[in-house]
């Protein structure tokens, strides 16, 4: 995979590597940082494979704490296949959570993506009781655009029903972007 690197103030991105199993078995095992993914918490062995893929596959980008080199979480920016539309997603240690690592982060991503790769508009969903990550996309720059009324179920409950989540829409054109 081609070399990739951004610097913020205070964070380094690039691509996963083989030897990040620890840092995404930290993140991916833990259950609240877990809660709104569309996955369950998973056991260490899965994430260290999970981890690999993540090493392999493109539009999947380590954050890193610059001043410690200490992986801190994980940004996707992949491409929609439609009309130059990408979608951005970002999970980070519960640990680190407030610190404004996220909109950091994933504003220098989408600034490269609309400058460098000519992507015109980025896409974002997220649970609509998940508050924190609607402020990050709010702060982003993004538009709410729709409500998507019980349309994901990733968890059951205890008699095995489906557990039916609404979900936010939020967007973000090239020529809408604060850099």
């Amino acid at each position: 995979m081609k070399h990739f690197e951004l610097e913020t103030d205070r964070l380094l991105l690039r691509h996963f590597r083989q030897g990040d199993g620890d840092a995404v078995a930290a993140l991916l095992t833990d259950a609240e940082v877990c809660y709104f993914e569309p996955f369950d918490v998973m056991s260490r062995e899965d994430a260290f494979a999970e981890a690999e893929k993540y090493a392999r596959t493109k539009g999947i980008y380590a954050i890193l704490l610059k001043e410690t080199g200490q992986l801190i979480g994980k940004l996707t920016l992949t491409d929609q296949q439609f009309f130059g539309a990408y979608a951005l997603g970002y999970t980070l240690r519960r640990d680190c959570w407030g610190n404004g690592y996220t909109v950091e982060a994933a504003h220098a991503l989408m600034e490269y993506a609309f400058t460098e790769k000519g992507v015109r508009r980025i896409t974002a969903e997220t649970d609509i009781q998940n508050v924190r990550s609607c402020r990050v996309l709010e702060k982003l720059g993004m538009r709410r655009e729709g409500v998507f009324v019980r349309s994901a179920a990733f968890r059951t409950s205890e008699t095995g029903e489906p557990i039916w989540s609404d979900y936010c829409s939020y967007a973000i054109l090239r020529d809408e972007f604060v850099r």
